[in-house]
């Protein structure tokens, strides 16, 4: 018989990666006896669940001291660093509950949130993988307190780095029913500059053959004021009625950029060469956010289900002002630099968004129903005048050319999801889809433009999870995912701003459509945590920047260009090997391959990544920190990316009652820059972009943690319990 098995790189290492997991789950029985009673104990911190993975805080005794945002450290399902980022080990973004609530006092800076809570206020964390209203996973992650938090507790920190200062204070409070919080921060920005290199050949032109540009940027530089501030009130222990508002205030934002250019033709004769200087300010740049949103709860932390209502008002209003000029031109032929001007421009724009989200969530025994709806109205506008300057043409007289545009965009969008859950024991399957729909409509009336399009897609989704012993779980979950092109990737106007060049987007671009199908398993084997996934992904009509030459005249373009298979195969293990010691490991492997089409051959390739991160608590209150990475050049269609590392190095020290915190970090200073590279290739056209970055990065900060909250037993009322809903999870 024949074989029909093929050794893709995705699936041995799918099968080398689940075959030891699997071994080791059997062979729990051999472990020696000096590690059971370590076992017992870790036994009772974590339980797997089909449908939530439970870390029980209340049972933790390393805990004794610390606070919310260490405690968060001890989550196998997240990667979490003392700078306050957190990630998800499975590449999900994150969504934050608190006893089951979306509370919005979260919304700012998680890291201050957490840590003005201490552990021991905390009963458990939860994690759920759940659909939002788009159909894209996200990790649900609900804080369960002992009780109704009483009191007050803030914290006051500045932090200074390599590019940045920032100082600020957050503060929570809470007052029988009313709860506030409120946060402020002042950053101070002033950057680091790149540099950018083009080469560009054109090889059907023998005057303009050969480019060379070299731009180098400043740091964005600019004085950042965040207002944000939360209040709750809970109508009933059930019922919860809150407002957010946020303001974002930016001070004097500039950057400046000089960019030097020299073309040849096909012998290396220099035909023309310019230095040209710009500098950009804004004026005015602010963002505002209110959010007012409702929540019933069926059930304590929302076991039963939930409704949640909430409107969000988004508004920016920018202003900026850009100059340009030429400070060196040396030319062969006039004609080379007729279009050449030196401008001024004057730009006015402003953005607001009216969204509206909905979400009803029931469970009655063993079956769930979802239903959630995003409404969103967008309206946007600019206005800009520009002043362009004509003088290096020898053969007229120079001239001034006002240039005014006036752009509208209005979008309306409407996305609808209905699902199905069933959970029973050791099983839990999901299914549903989400019906998106889509108008866009753009008028630039100075222009005699307008454009519309709407635009509608299905997207289905399932997943299934099983739970085996309470320790370990498989999850297999297939969803279909699509991007729409934007209103300017889909508008023909025809844009001739740049000499030699013309941008226009494509009204016949389909949506780029991407197909997943991933199985992945959580274990804990004695003191450790794995985490093992293989995602195979497959894409087709991709939406990518096109530029061929047609009449000496570079065209840019978008184009659904050809298809892309990709499998990530990932495997990540986090364990507290001693009381004092915490690491967490990560290794994914790629293989991505994209289809020979009408522009591009077949390019083809395997990359890898793989990221650690070590812990360990010190004498005297004294913590360090070491956490590195590598990755190998990443796959484009085409050619490939450059690899690049990263490392840190942190010492904390920790005053008594851990109260005030004293920080110094140290990120990847050798080399101090990161370079990139890119290439592009067409018929007639070759070029290649390299970037050099800021690489290093050092930190210096103070936290104070201040105040003092307590826990009071939430009271529901006896008709909403019901002997089939299991409350206690410390058994």
């Amino acid at each position: 018989m024949k074989n029909n098995f093929s050794p893709t790189p995705g699936r041995i290492i799918t099968i080398l990666l689940f075959l030891p997991f699997m071994c080791m789950a059997q062979s729990q029985d051999s472990i020696q006896t000096e590690w059971l009673h370590e076992m017992t104990v870790k036994g009772s911190l974590y339980t797997t669940r089909p449908d939530v993975f439970i870390y029980n805080v209340s049972a933790d005794s390393s805990l004794a001291g610390k606070n919310g945002f260490e405690t968060l450290h001890n989550f196998p399902l997240l990667h979490v660093e003392r700078n306050g980022t957190v990630r998800s080990i499975g590449g999900q973004p994150i969504e934050y509950l608190v006893n089951g609530t979306h509370d919005l006092s979260l919304a700012g800076n998680i890291q201050d949130a957490l840590e003005t809570l201490d552990s021991k206020h905390l009963k458990r964390i939860e994690a759920r993988i759940i659909r939002n209203v788009n159909g894209q996973e996200v990790l649900q992650i609900n804080i369960v307190t002992k009780g109704r938090l009483l009191g007050y507790r803030g914290i006051a920190n500045t932090a200074l780095y390599d590019d940045k200062w920032r100082n600020g204070a957050y503060l929570f409070t809470k007052r029988n029913r009313l709860g506030i919080s409120f946060s402020y921060y002042n950053t101070w920005l002033w950057g680091h500059d790149n540099k950018r290199n083009l080469e560009e050949w054109r090889y059907e032109n023998k005057y303009l053959y050969h480019t060379e540009r070299e731009t180098k940027e400043s740091g964005y530089k600019a004085d950042l004021n965040n207002f944000e501030m939360n209040l709750s009130y809970e109508i009933t222990p059930l019922k919860l009625f809150s407002i957010y508002a946020r303001a974002l205030l930016k001070t004097d934002p500039h950057t400046k950029s000089i960019t030097n250019c020299k073309v040849e033709d096909y012998a290396a004769v220099q035909t023309y060469r310019y230095k040209h200087e710009q500098y950009y300010k804004a004026d005015r740049d602010a963002e505002y956010t209110v959010d007012v949103n409702y929540e019933h709860m069926f059930g304590e932390n929302a076991e039963r289900g939930k409704f949640f209502a909430e409107y969000e008002f988004y508004y920016r209003p920018v202003k900026t002002h850009t100059d340009g000029n030429y400070s060196l031109l040396e030319y062969t032929e006039p004609t080379y630099v007729k279009d050449f001007f030196n401008n001024k421009e004057r730009t006015s724009r402003d953005e607001k968004w009216h969204t509206l989200n909905m979400l009803y969530r029931r469970k009655i025994s063993s079956h769930q129903l979802f239903i959630e709806e995003t409404m969103r109205y967008r309206d946007e506008g600019s206005r800009i005048l520009q002043e362009q300057f004509y003088s290096f043409n020898p053969d007229m007289e120079s001239y001034l050319k006002t240039d005014r545009e006036e752009y509208k965009h209005w979008q309306f969008a409407n996305s609808f999801k209905i699902g199905y859950g069933y959970i029973h024991r050791k099983i839990s399957v999901n299914a549903g889809a989400t019906h998106i729909f889509m108008r866009d409509s753009s008028r630039k009336p100075l222009k005699q433009n307008s454009f519309a399009k709407n635009q509608q897609m299905l997207t289905p989704y399932t997943d299934f999870a099983y739970a085996m012993n309470g320790k370990t779980s498989f999850r297999l979950a297939y969803a279909m995912g699509r991007q729409v092109p934007d209103i300017e990737a889909l508008n023909p106007y025809v844009y001739t701003d740049v000499p030699g060049r013309k941008s226009y987007g494509n009204p016949d671009l389909k949506p780029q459509t991407t197909q997943s199908l991933s199985l992945s398993s959580n274990l804990r084997i004695g003191k450790f945590n794995l985490y093992a996934s293989s995602t195979h992904s497959f894409a087709k009509d991709l939406i990518l920047r096109h530029s061929f030459l047609k009449d000496d005249i570079l065209h840019i373009t978008m184009n659904n260009i050809g298809k892309r298979y990709e499998n990530k195969t990932q495997a990540t293990v986090s364990s507290k090997i001693l009381p004092t010691t915490w690491m967490q490991m990560d290794a994914k492997f790629y293989y991505t391959s994209y289809a020979e089409n009408d522009y591009y051959k077949h390019n083809r390739g395997c990359s890898f990544s793989v990221n650690a991160s070590f812990e360990q608590e010190l004498p005297h209150n004294f913590d360090i920190s070491v956490s590195g990475g590598y990755n190998t050049p990443y796959i484009y269609m085409q050619g490939k990316g450059e690899e690049n590392f990263y490392y840190n190095i942190g010492i904390y020290k920790s005053f008594p009652k851990r109260r005030l915190t004293v920080s110094a970090e140290a990120n990847s200073f050798l080399p101090v820059y990161y370079n990139n590279v890119r290439e592009s290739n067409s018929t007639g056209y070759y070029s290649v972009t390299r970037n050099r970055s800021y690489h290093a990065s050092f930190m210096l900060s103070l936290r104070w943690r201040f105040g003092k909250l307590k826990t009071e037993e939430r009271k529901v009322d006896e008709h909403y319990e019901h002997e089939d809903i299991k409350r206690s999870y410390d058994e």
